[in-house]
């Protein structure tokens, strides 16, 4: 999971490594069935800006 996730190798490159096919892939598709986990929930915009985006705390601002 390291080397697909942290150091982005292709699938085939892992293999390459003698890393066994059939673990790789179960890794793999774990990582893409979980993948909702991973994203931000869809919110009504209630007003005409976002966070984020349009509006930043000073704290998030680099001087």
């Amino acid at each position: 999971m390291k080397l697909y996730v942290d150091e982005r190798l292709s699938r085939e490159a892992i293999i390459a490594i003698n890393i066994d096919e059939k673990m790789l892939d179960m890794i793999i598709k774990r990582i893409f069935r979980n993948h909702f986990k991973r994203k931000m929930p869809v919110i009504a915009k209630l007003t005409s800006r976002t966070v984020g985006h349009d509006f930043n705390y000073p704290r998030d601002i680099t001087l």
